[in-house]
């Protein structure tokens, strides 16, 4: 499953932690990213417009934040995080479970586009639903992820 919005706190953990952004940093949203040449994502834009920070990125999913936030770290980056909270990985839970799919630059389909993609949560990510289980309860847990 393409975990979505539900990938954005990945992509805020790792901006915050590398530096790439503070709680004050923002972006402008106008609900159109226009990064690339003839490409032109949208933001859903529920309820926000303006300059947007992270908090409230994440509360009113804002697609354009995480688009501009996810092209300047990379997938590299983000993915990095994302592992650590418990995607793209086995969870260790004695059922029988895909390993999932992080977006990375040795996928056959990938351009730089892609990581807006998978910045909030599409592109080419995948993951069980038992890996968002454990990333939502690892996030909860202020970053310490108990395995099973």
């Amino acid at each position: 499953y393409t975990p979505g919005s539900t990938f954005k706190p990945a992509v805020a953990v790792a901006a915050l932690d590398s530096g790439l952004i503070n709680q004050y940093s923002t972006v402008f949203c106008n609900g159109v990213y226009t990064f690339y040449k003839g490409y032109s994502p949208r933001c859903t834009r529920h309820g926000h417009s303006g300059n947007i920070d992270v908090v409230t990125a994440i509360k009113w999913s804002c697609n354009v934040f995480f688009y501009d936030v996810g092209r300047r770290l990379t997938s590299d980056v983000y993915d990095a995080y994302a592992y650590k909270l418990g995607l793209g990985q086995r969870t260790g839970v004695e059922v029988s479970e895909a390993v999932g799919h992080l977006t990375s630059k040795n996928d056959s389909n990938y351009m730089e586009s892609l990581d807006v993609q998978a910045a909030i949560g599409q592109g080419n990510t995948v993951v069980t639903p038992i890996q968002l289980a454990t990333y939502a309860a690892t996030l909860a847990n202020n970053g310490t992820r108990y395995r099973t």
